[in-house]
């Protein structure tokens, strides 16, 4: 079953009945159903070709964090690469609730992933919905969905294009510095709508796209939708934001529909540097490491004014994270507009409200030349300082 459709062939509607009859059957307790839950079984082996090879060296400038229900149902997602530094997401979400859902999921995952892996060229988001919606109709699937085309916007930056488009899904949140929206792709598809308007959107880092099924939202919220969207949108902007999904998000709470999330955000390309921040060398050169780096990237008279502001987050760190010598990683993005820097520790000391307003202290001066800072918790443990510089292209020309 799964090998003809990893290669993105459509299979006949009435045959993959048949084939998940089967499947169901053999997975039902003998003697009858008591109502107990079932263990979930192990997810079924996907044959056929693998997926597309990256590039060697090649990096993603995206990273997903997926998160279902332990047990198996019908809600799910993918991350899937295409051609020409293009990503496709999906999230699924069969009709229904509950295992019996899971092999319909898992045929409509694996047809996206080989259909994905036939072109030789990026398909538009309207093109895949269609032949999404023909696979659903000729295998008799009903589904909500959700599409999203990921693509690098230029060489030498960290920024992407996004375009999405849904039928029945909610809308994704989007993080963009201290601020959570909705982006509106939800019910923009149907019989009608040969050409509706899509959600395109240019994305700077530092960003955060979160994908949540119905099932989720409304447990989160207590039952209406709005409520589960509030509290995702206040874990974004919160302290806790880098708490991994599985801990953010599970329950002990029955199951009531199928759950699934998806959490995108950039990756840094490689720019990265680890250091001991008591050791005061290594401390100068990774100030001559971020100002090399940030020239060509911001303008000649901003290179020093980001050096002393990422020096005194080392100090900060050295300070307040570990009273002492530990390590610290710096990453850097780029944006069109922004220059951004993280400063992320591994420490048990907690950075206080007093210690990042305080007039004379080091976020003084880090606030005196960045254009926005925002502070969060690290997991396992420690602290993340994130600098954002604003960058005009103007002034990089003008200044090699």
């Amino acid at each position: 079953m799964i090998s003809s459709i990893e290669r993105g062939r459509r299979s006949p509607g009435p045959g993959l009945e048949a084939r998940l009859e089967a499947v169901l059957a053999a997975d039902a307790p003998r003697g009858g159903s008591t109502g107990a839950p079932t263990r979930a079984s192990p997810p079924l082996p996907l044959e056929g070709p693998a997926p597309r090879e990256l590039p060697p060296g090649h990096k993603l400038p995206i990273s997903a964090e997926s998160w279902v229900r332990p047990e198996q149902g019908g809600a799910g997602n993918a991350v899937v690469p295409l051609l020409d530094e293009a990503w496709l997401v999906a999230a699924i979400d069969v009709a229904g609730h509950g295992r019996r859902l899971y092999p319909k999921l898992q045929h409509v995952l694996g047809w996206l992933r080989g259909w994905a892996n036939a072109q030789v060229s990026v398909p538009g988001v309207h093109g895949i919905a269609r032949q999404l919606e023909e696979e659903l109709a000729a295998s008799r699937i009903e589904a909500a969905w959700y599409l999203a085309l990921i693509q690098t916007a230029r060489a030498g930056s960290d920024e992407v294009l996004y375009t999405g488009l849904s039928s029945s899904y909610p809308e994704p949140l989007l993080l963009e510095g201290a601020t959570a929206r909705s982006v509106p792709s939800a019910d923009r598809w149907g019989a009608d709508a040969k050409e509706r308007s899509l959600s395109h959107v240019r994305l700077e880092p530092p960003w955060r796209l979160l994908v949540g099924s119905e099932g989720l939202l409304a447990r989160l919220g207590g039952g209406p939708e709005s409520g589960g969207r509030r509290r995702l949108r206040r874990w974004l902007r919160g302290a806790e934001r880098d708490r991994p999904l599985a801990e953010t998000l599970a329950a002990d709470l029955a199951v009531v529909d199928d759950e699934s999330a998806l959490l995108i955000q950039p990756r840094h390309a490689g720019t990265e540097l680890t250091l001991d921040v008591g050791d005061s060398a290594e401390r100068d050169r990774a100030v001559r490491w971020i100002e090399r780096v940030a020239r060509g990237r911001v303008g000649r008279a901003q290179v020093p004014c980001i050096g002393r502001a990422v020096l005194e987050a080392l100090a900060n760190a050295r300070d307040h994270a570990y009273q002492g010598p530990g390590r610290v990683t710096l990453r850097v993005l780029t944006g069109a507009s922004s220059f951004v820097v993280e400063v992320r520790d591994a420490g048990r000391g907690r950075l206080t409200v007093e210690v990042v307003s305080k007039s004379d202290g080091g976020f003084r001066v880090m606030r005196s030349v960045a254009a926005s800072i925002d502070v969060w918790k690290n997991h396992p443990r420690g602290t993340v300082v994130t600098l954002t510089f604003g960058r005009d292209p103007a002034d990089v020309e003008t200044s090699r």
